[in-house]
C-alpha cells in the first residue's frame, strides 16, 4: 500500500511522543530543509513524503516510536526501511588515508530512495553544524551569515566533533552538488523556516 503519511501526522507523532522542546524544534528545522531539497532534487510530487521523513528522523534515532505507530500513520515499507529501522550508515565515497578517490563520474546515480536516504544522514550533520557556527554569531541566527563563516569552522576539527565532516562532503558528492553550493543552500533553507518554526513551537506549547 502506497505511503499515506504527511508532514501534519508527523508532527502529531512528534507531539504524542513528548519530545524535549530542542528535539521538536530540530526536526522541524529538518524537516522544511528536506522539503527544500525535494524541490532542488526534482522530486516535488513527494515533496510531503520528504518533509515527513525529516520530521521523524531524529526520533527514529531515539526509539520512542514503535513500528506500529508508524504504519498507523500511514507510513509504507520503504518509509520504515529509510526513516524508522533505526541508525542509517552511508557507503562512502571521500577518499580516506592510503585509499583512492572515486572519480565524481564513477560515483553511481542515486534512486529516489537512496537520495532521501542520503539527504536525511547528510542533513542531520550539517544543519547541525550550521546552526552551532550560528550560535557563535552575535545574531545568533543563521541569517546573513557567510558560507566562508561555516567553511572556516568546518576546517577546524575542535569545532563540533561530534559532527561528521565525513558524512557531509560524502552525502553532498553522492549528490552530485558541490560542497559550497550544499551548503548555501541549507542555510537559505534554514532562514527560510525560522519563522515557521517558531511559529509552529508557540503552538506545541
Amino acid at each position: 500500500m502506497p505511503s499515506s503519511i504527511t508532514p501534519d501526522k508527523a508532527i502529531a507523532l512528534l507531539r504524542g511522543a513528548g519530545v524535549r522542546p530542542d528535539v521538536m524544534r530540530a526536526s522541524l528545522t529538518l524537516g522544511s530543509v528536506m522539503g527544500f531539497f525535494a524541490d532542488y532534487l526534482g522530486h516535488s510530487e513527494k515533496r510531503d513524503y520528504w518533509i515527513a521523513a525529516g520530521l521523524l528522523h531524529f526520533v527514529s534515532r531515539q526509539g520512542p516510536l514503535t513500528r506500529k505507530q508508524f504504519i498507523e500513520a500511514g507510513a509504507d515499507e520503504e518509509f520504515l526501511s529509510i526513516v524508522a529501522e533505526g541508525e542509517i550508515e552511508l557507503d562512502e565515497v571521500t577518499p580516506r588515508p592510503g585509499k583512492k578517490r572515486v572519480p565524481r563520474e564513477e560515483i553511481p546515480q542515486l534512486t529516489r530512495a537512496e537520495k532521501l536516504r542520503t539527504l536525511l544522514v547528510t542533513l542531520d550533520h550539517l544543519i547541525t553544524f550550521v546552526q552551532a557556527v550560528a550560535e557563535t554569531r552575535p545574531q545568533k541566527s543563521v541569517d546573513g551569515m557567510k558560507v566562508s563563516a561555516v567553511q572556516k569552522k568546518f576546517k577546524d576539527r575542535r569545532f563540533m566533533p561530534s559532527v561528521s565532516r565525513a558524512k557531509i562532503l560524502d552525502g553532498a558528492r553522492k549528490l552530485r552538488i558541490e560542497i559550497g553550493d550544499f551548503t548555501s543552500k541549507t542555510m537559505r533553507a534554514i532562514c527560510d523556516s525560522e519563522e515557521k518554526v517558531s511559529n509552529i513551537m508557540k503552538d506545541v506549547g
